[in-house]
């Protein structure tokens, strides 16, 4: 019973994250979000796959890597919505 309630307490408030991050998304982020998911030419993974991977090398080159994703991400638009005070 509390196993039930646990999963619906938490999927009552995803859904009211979704519909929060949805209606604060610029229309043109939500057309370049949906972009990222189309996997390139000569690629394996989508784009938004290769930004969401954590690199796991910790050398320069790994830490060079780590960076180029964290540029992609505030170049499409990351930290351009509000996900502040959304509690209900």
């Amino acid at each position: 019973m509390l196993e039930r309630l646990v999963r619906n307490v938490r999927t009552d408030e995803l859904d009211a994250i979704n519909v929060l991050l949805t209606e604060r998304t610029p229309v043109e982020l939500r057309r370049e979000l949906l972009e990222t998911l189309e996997v390139p030419d000569g690629r394996r993974v989508s784009t938004l796959e290769w930004m969401r991977t954590t690199v796991t090398d910790v050398s320069g080159t790994g830490q060079g890597k780590a960076l180029e994703r964290v540029e992609a991400v505030w170049a499409l638009g990351g930290g351009a919505v509000d996900t502040l005070g959304w509690r209900r």
